[in-house]
């Protein structure tokens, strides 16, 4: 999706930041489905989630939009496959989120 930055320059990032304040809660965007992604780049993706633990994680199957650059895209991700994978990192955020509730991680305060 040509990110200016690499896998281990955020998870650089991302180490610094939870070193400098331990109880930042981190999110993310994920799309799953952008053409010509390959099993072998969703496992990846699995990989970061799981290494970074995010407190939450907005994710989305890519969808085209008419006059972008993607939509003409060879190598389009089937439908089912995109769901799949949604379903599968959702699933696996899903623990996460559920482990950090469980050993007092996450922390919601209510601003008035």
């Amino acid at each position: 999706m040509h990110r200016g930055y690499t896998k281990e320059a955020y998870l650089e990032k991302i180490d610094r930041l939870k070193k400098i304040c331990p109880l930042i809660a981190i999110t993310a965007d994920v799309i799953v489905g952008f053409p010509g992604e390959e099993e072998k780049d969703f496992e990846e993706t699995l990989g970061l989630i799981r290494k970074v633990r995010f407190d939450d994680l907005f994710s989305f199957k890519y969808s085209p939009r008419k006059g972008t650059r993607a939509a003409q895209f060879p190598d389009q991700v089937e439908e089912k496959v995109k769901q799949d994978r949604l379903s599968i990192l959702q699933e696996i955020q899903r623990e996460i989120t559920l482990q950090k509730i469980g050993n007092g991680k996450v922390v919601w305060k209510r601003y008035s």
